[in-house]
């Protein structure tokens, strides 16, 4: 199978320090592996226990640099929308992800906008800087939540890896998005058909994904609109595909 390579909008400076992709996962069998899944109640164990130990190497670590990288993540799609096919997602009305500006250029949003006021909401923002950075991050398969809150602790610095608490902080808001895979909605369907995998993943702390993680694939992004709260120091940045 042959992957599709889409132009990545995303500063080739990131793309400069990107960390390399872990190749011990062969995505074309793991691809074989997820279709031998079909249907969940009647899934091989051992097939469950391949897919969720690559996913493990391949998606869980991305934010301590290792795994997938930024350059390769699309290779996945593919992947994640089988995943999807075998436990549909359920429809959002909106997802939430945490982020820091990158470090090419950390405070463009607080430079760029020294003096925005609370509440005001800067509509069809039209700066190409701040345009292509928020694109940058928004663009791509990442992960995303339907909590704003949890979003809001990635953006603080308060989950994940250790981030420059010098950078401005973004979480952006996806209206109606199209959720590849839930995994939230995977954990319910595993522990229905009372697997024991997800047991041992706790245990050993193998877990390939958080429980209310939306796997969302953004190829398009477009910025709507931009404002700030001033009690946190997040700016909240609404896009959409359309």
């Amino acid at each position: 199978m042959r992957y599709n390579k889409y132009a990545m909008p995303v500063d080739p400076r990131v793309l400069e320090k990107d960390f390399e992709t872990d190749t011990t996962v062969n995505l074309n069998s793991l691809l074989r592996q997820i279709e031998k899944l079909f249907p969940l109640k009647k899934a091989n164990p051992l097939y469950l226990k391949l897919v969720n130990n690559a996913f493990w190497t391949l998606w869980k670590q991305i934010d301590h640099k290792l795994g997938i990288n930024l350059r390769d993540r699309e290779k996945l799609v593919p992947h994640f929308t089988l995943m999807g096919e075998l436990v549909p997602p359920k429809d959002l009305k909106f997802a939430f992800r945490g982020a820091r500006l990158s470090s090419y250029d950390p405070n463009l949003l607080s430079r760029t906008y020294p003096n925005i006021k609370k509440d005001e909401v800067i509509k069809s923002p039209k700066d190409p800087e701040v345009l292509a950075h928020l694109q940058s991050l928004a663009y791509g398969l990442r992960s995303w939540s339907d909590d704003k809150n949890v979003a809001r602790n990635w953006a603080l610095g308060n989950k994940g890896n250790v981030i420059d608490p010098t950078k401005d902080k973004v979480v952006f808001i996806c209206k109606k998005p199209n959720v590849l895979f839930d995994v939230g909605r995977y954990w319910d369907a595993l522990d229905k058909h009372q697997y024991e995998e997800t047991e041992r993943w706790d245990n050993q702390d193998k877990a390939p994904f958080d429980y209310n993680e939306k796997i969302i694939y953004l190829k398009n992004p477009k910025i709507k609109e931009i404002h700030f709260g001033q009690s946190t120091g997040i700016w909240y940045v609404v896009v959409s595909e359309s």
